[in-house]
């Protein structure tokens, strides 16, 4: 019956309409007007036979001509059916608390239901300034009459004016703030215990960073943040832990396998460095001896020597590489599994870039062990050879000598890295 009777007032208005004020539509002088306003159970009066008007109180419902007029706190706290005309856009209409545009319902729009949330969280706020013996309270002063709330700190000092007034501000209409709202109020349950203590800084946070003129829309706006940063500080102090405390540790912990790796780093650095000194003094030796096979052979003895030290000296720094690997594994899944970072992994992200970049230094460590090992036994198998040849083994079996211990390298290199991989703490 409601939707019918709005579409009537509606049509009377597009029709007829000549003012409008807060209690009165005026029409033109017209005998449909007063047996339409009188079938819905309108109150009407012709004055003058010049003009209609309608006491729009006798109606059933509330009558706006737009929606800045319907924006005010003291008409949606009526709960009342409404119809806001909204010429030249299309009507607007609450009846039974669902949303009409151009009088089809419309449950993806949340005009009114957004309007009335924004004035029940005020009102929520107001009742907040209870008069208790408490020590916390959750607004510290109300003042309804100059619409005025004082919020205090309760771990700083310091304090934070929230002013509003009887305006409501135009919100999304796609966005369902009633939601948000109900989750700020299950804040406030006794079972929560200390959650409000929280949630009463993280507004004051919120608040602070906007002017006194924009504040209470900008809070009532971004209250999801305020909610989530509440929680996020209660998980702290319910698993008494700090996240500055674990940035600490964890830059420790940091510290602690950056400079073991860099001390391995260190150590295949300066063999690297060297790598040219002792091949070109090798060729030198092997050109001022290449008469002599008795010094060739010792010169020969001495790098399968040296090979077999690369070798050995390779698997150490595999070990350590792959001891420093677990270690840093163990303390970073410790830490992930603590039940805040369980609850809220998106903190979790600044440990989880410490530990890639540890992980990723250890694998380009790895290449550079390895790329050692490659190069100084293939210029060693070369070194080999040319003695060989020097001594006058023939070019066949020199190179069957050479593919041969290719061969041994290669093995004793996959040994290594298995041994390694397979070795636990």
């Amino acid at each position: 019956m409601t939707l019918i009777s709005q579409k009537i007032i509606y049509s009377l208005w597009k029709d007829f309409g000549l003012e409008f004020s807060d209690s009165t539509m005026i029409f033109e002088v017209n005998g449909k007007i007063t047996q339409s306003i009188e079938k819905i159970g309108g109150k009407s009066e012709t004055v003058r036979d010049k003009e209609i008007r309608l006491d729009i109180i006798s109606l059933p419902f509330n009558v706006f001509l737009n929606s800045n007029d319907y924006l005010k706190r003291s008409v949606v706290d009526l709960k009342k059916d409404t119809l806001i005309i909204n010429s030249p856009n299309l009507p607007l209409s609450l009846i039974q608390n669902q949303t009409y545009i151009n009088f089809q319902q419309e449950n993806d729009n949340y005009f009114f239901s957004n309007a009335i949330t924004f004035s029940k969280f005020i009102d929520f706020l107001e009742d907040q300034d209870q008069d208790q013996e408490a020590a916390f309270h959750f607004v510290d002063s109300v003042n309804t009459a100059s619409r005025r709330m004082v919020f205090t700190s309760p771990t700083e000092k310091g304090r934070v004016v929230i002013e509003y007034n009887n305006k409501i501000p135009p919100l999304n209409t796609t966005i369902d703030y009633n939601k948000t709202l109900q989750k700020f109020e299950y804040c406030f349950l006794d079972q929560l215990g200390h959650l409000p203590k929280f949630l009463k800084s993280a507004l004051i946070e919120q608040a602070s960073r906007t002017s006194k003129d924009e504040r209470i829309v900008k809070l009532f706006l971004n209250l999801d943040n305020v909610i989530e940063t509440a929680y996020l500080n209660f998980e702290i102090y319910l698993n008494n832990l700090s996240i500055d405390h674990i940035r600490r540790d964890y830059d420790e912990f940091k510290s602690k396998y950056f400079k073991e790796v860099s001390e391995i780093l260190k150590n295949v650095t300066q063999k690297i460095i060297g790598l040219p000194l002792v091949v070109a003094s090798t060729l030198f030796a092997m050109d001022r001896i290449k008469a002599n096979d008795a010094f060739l052979i010792v010169l020969l003895i001495i790098i399968v020597i040296t090979s077999a030290y690369l070798t050995v000296l390779l698997r150490i720094n595999f070990k350590d590489l792959k001891y420093v690997s677990i270690l840093s594994d163990k303390d970073y899944d410790e830490l992930k599994r603590n039940k805040f970072f369980i609850k809220y992994p998106e903190e979790l992200n600044t440990f989880q870039s410490i530990k890639q970049r540890i992980s990723s230094r250890i694998e380009n460590l790895k290449i550079i062990c390895e790329s050692y090992f490659w190069i100084l036994n293939i210029i060693n198998t070369l070194l080999v050879s040319f003695i060989l040849f020097y001594i006058g083994i023939p070019k066949k079996i020199t190179l069957i000598i050479g593919l041969i211990i290719l061969f041994i390298i290669a093995f004793a290199r996959n040994w290594i890295l298995n041994s390694a991989e397979e070795e636990k703490l």
